[in-house]
């Protein structure tokens, strides 16, 4: 994904994020063929943490999701103070199943956005689609990356 230097903030982001789109465009389709020409029966996963789950809600018109199997949201809606969102979430026409994950210590406006993402969850009707909070954790997941994984591996296993 496209990445600037450390200090730049939500609002210099939002310019990049088509940039975005045909990286992880070129990401699915190798994922595609890689899965073709292996005789793992796998699925392709889109995961994506705080900036980036952004920058795949810039590529999420509703034919993008047709080409993933699933979509896992880490801190979505984190952006910078006084810096609200400029785009929300298109998380009501994502028919694949979504796993809306979040840090019980997160970003403030992730955790204030949680219930609006699960309604527009629930409203895209996909049964297998769910919401968890990481407990004791912040929005890096620091030393928590284990349970991070493990609660997103618990997930996927229910496809």
């Amino acid at each position: 994904m496209p990445v600037l230097e450390k200090q730049a903030k939500y609002y210099d982001y939002v310019p990049l994020f088509p940039q975005a789109i045909p990286r992880i465009e070129a990401a699915i389709a190798y994922a595609r063929r890689e899965l073709a020409a292996s005789e793992i029966d796998g699925k392709v996963v889109l995961i994506a943490h705080s900036c980036g789950a952004h920058m795949a809600m810039a590529w999420a018109d509703v034919d993008s999701f047709e080409s993933i199997d699933a979509y896992v949201g880490v801190g979505m809606g984190a952006t910078d103070y006084k810096q609200p969102m400029r785009h929300q979430f298109p998380l009501d026409k994502i028919k694949v199943p979504v796993f809306d994950v979040y840090a019980q210590n997160d970003f403030p406006a992730v955790i204030k956005m949680a219930p609006d993402r699960l309604t527009l969850i629930k409203k895209a009707g996909n049964e297998k689609s769910a919401q968890a909070v990481v407990e004791d954790s912040d929005h890096y997941y620091t030393d928590r990356g284990d349970v991070l994984t493990e609660v997103i591996s618990d997930w996927l296993q229910t496809l």
